[in-house]
């Protein structure tokens, strides 16, 4: 039955569209090779809060080379000396660090809402 085939690939295309969701990235703030917000400079940013991106891949330009940042509003950042948001880190509320705790040694970072 050529209206059952149909109808059953249509109720399978909507079951797949509900379990879909659109995913944007959330920006988070700006960091920078340099001291004083200067040099090579980019946004970061996550899928989501909480979630830990690594420098390494397409991100690997900034593993051990971020000297400042700004944290935008309403948000605070860990950044961790490791890959996958270990090791030694340093939490930034929002606001701009012109010279960061651990220069040029940074390798991941999570955000989530300030507390």
């Amino acid at each position: 039955m050529k209206f059952s085939s149909n109808f059953s690939s249509l109720v399978a295309s909507i079951m797949l569209l509900q379990g879909f969701q659109h995913v944007s990235a959330e920006n988070f703030g700006k960091m920078c090779f340099n001291t004083n917000m200067g040099g090579t400079c980019t946004q970061f940013a996550a899928d989501g809060i909480f979630e830990c991106v690594s420098f390494k891949g397409s991100n690997a330009f900034w593993n051990d080379v971020v000297s400042s940042l700004q944290v935008y509003s309403p948000f605070s950042c860990n950044f961790f000396v490791d890959w996958d948001c270990t090791g030694k880190f340093t939490q930034y509320h929002t606001g701009t660090y012109n010279t960061v705790q651990y220069n040029d040694q940074y390798s991941s970072f999570l955000c989530g809402p300030n507390q």
